[in-house]
């Protein structure tokens, strides 16, 4: 299992993830995370940003693939219609 960690709700209706759940997470200040309520569990997730998509897609861009053999037929995708599919 992962980290757990007990956390308190203050008067204001805040929040304080523990420093090493944030670090595992990723978590840094300013960055937006989802919260979902699935029956009594609350799960905290990172929200991917369009920062974070936009390291990513560079770093796939800077790839270097080699295609020995295709069995089917490949279908590309255009890069406007998969950053709308993405709602960015």
């Amino acid at each position: 299992m992962g980290i757990v960690a007990e956390v308190r709700i203050d008067k204001s209706g805040r929040v304080v993830l523990p420093a090493k759940l944030r670090r595992a997470a990723n978590i840094t200040e300013g960055k937006a995370i989802a919260v979902a309520y699935p029956g009594r569990i609350v799960i905290y997730q990172p929200k991917v940003d369009k920062e974070e998509i936009e390291e990513w897609y560079r770093k796939v861009r800077r790839m270097v693939l080699e295609v020995k053999e295709v069995a089917r037929e490949v279908k590309w995708l255009d890069e406007e219609y998969v950053w709308r599919k993405l709602g960015l």
